[in-house]
């Protein structure tokens, strides 16, 4: 029978040249990983790319000094586990939901380290790299698909509150994973003494029909920052742009422990009238007086941007100088709904004691989500670029030549 004989209707062949055919770019040996094993346990769980597999080793050990059981899995490995090889989302968050279920103890930290982007397979000619993907859906009520590590967390029922407290590091070279990693340890460990971490800097927008931004802020302003706590305002209402501007930098340079900003954004400034943004960050120089960043606002934390990093980010990432944390959002959203996650940070801060990030930004969004679930469209557009569990740094440390001890003297007789 000759092979057009044994052609069914059914059937399509394609023929081509050998060199046409396409090879694996590489084959390594795996390294096999047993994560399905219910007898593993870790309460704080660090996920991350090979890359940063060393950078971010610090970190584990400081946490396991701590009392913490840590357990620290290859991006790759969880892939092979759960999604047959494949770069997928949802293998993180089965992982996470597995290890949720099944480990004793469960994970109550959960920290991503790695960036990602929306164009996995660089469609766009960029180069991003998906070192830990976002997890993308229809969660944005006016921009559609953005990403949402919120749904990471959320493994437990079918609501969109986390069930574990989850941050990222948006890092994507080793270089800015030990970075990041030396600003949270310094951060906890060797913080810089004086007076700078009493300070709350609120920077807000000009009012417009969408809301009044300095009278929001001062709703958290005036009812929070009080004695020993100071306060700087930094209101275009009261400013103008340039004045705005320098004061925005002024007020980077010298530190704090909270930055919030109020208003109008995108992933790369604040306000219409920029009184800061990218372009910025490098030149901030306030050293291990970083605060930790609370965007009340949009799109600053739209880290999946496949041509270039977002603001948020940036602090982050950047040595010398800018946050040791953001709080930020990947997408839109209205003032009132981000009102409820200011104020709900701030009283679960100053008012219940919370103190550690993850806890903190969980009970802001369970403060949203009780009192006005509407705005439940940003309990997944909001991201912890930063350690969940990283503690606020609000103990006073004066400097060491601001003590003085009593000048004691032996008087001489008289001759």
């Amino acid at each position: 029978m000759s092979f057009a004989d044994d052609v069914s209707p059914a059937a399509t062949y394609l023929a081509v040249a050998g060199a046409q055919v396409r090879r694996p770019a590489d084959i390594v040996a795996d390294n096999p990983s047993n994560w399905r094993d219910p007898a593993n346990g870790a309460d704080y769980l660090i996920i991350t790319h090979a890359d940063f597999s060393d950078a971010v080793q610090p970190l584990a050990d400081h946490r396991q000094g701590q009392g913490h059981q840590v357990a620290v899995a290859d991006v790759q490995d969880v892939y092979d586990e759960f999604s047959g090889g494949l770069l997928d989302p949802e293998a993180i968050r089965s992982f996470i939901g597995y290890a949720y279920a099944q480990w004793t103890p469960a994970p109550t930290y959960v920290l991503l380290v790695g960036d990602g982007s929306y164009d996995f397979l660089d469609h766009f000619g960029y180069g991003s790299k998906n070192y830990i993907p976002p997890y993308l859906g229809m969660v944005d009520r006016y921009l559609g698909e953005t990403a949402s590590d919120n749904r990471y967390a959320a493994v437990d029922g079918d609501d969109v509150l986390p069930d574990v407290l989850l941050g990222r590091l948006p890092v994507t070279s080793a270089a800015e994973a030990r970075t990041v990693v030396g600003k949270i340890l310094d951060y906890e460990r060797d913080p810089e003494p004086g007076t700078w971490n009493t300070r709350h800097i609120f920077v807000a927008d000009n009012a417009d029909s969408a809301d009044d931004f300095s009278q929001s802020s001062d709703v958290v302003y005036n009812h929070y920052v009080t004695a020993p706590r100071t306060g700087r305002r930094i209101y275009l209402d009261d400013l103008s742009p340039n004045e705005a501007q320098s004061s925005a930098l002024a007020a980077w340079q010298s530190g704090g422990v909270l930055l919030s900003f109020v208003g109008h954004s995108s992933w790369h400034q604040w306000a219409v009238e920029n009184i800061f943004d990218f372009y910025d960050v490098p030149g901030l120089r306030n050293e291990r007086r970083w605060p930790v960043v609370l965007s009340i606002t949009c799109f600053t934390g739209y880290f999946h941007h496949p041509e270039y990093g977002t603001l948020d980010e940036s602090l982050l990432r950047l040595d010398g100088g800018g946050a040791v944390a953001t709080w930020s959002p990947s997408g839109l959203g209205i003032a009132t709904g981000h009102g409820y996650l200011h104020t709900g940070f701030y009283s679960a801060v100053f008012d219940e004691g919370i103190v550690e990030l993850g806890p903190a930004t969980w009970s802001a969004k369970l403060h949203l989500y009780s009192q006005a679930p509407v705005y439940d469209d940003l309990l997944d557009t909001y991201h912890l670029f930063g350690d969940p569990a990283m503690a606020l740094n609000l103990t006073y440390r004066p400097w060491p030549h601001s003590l003085y001890l009593p000048f004691i003297g032996r008087a001489r007789s008289g001759r």
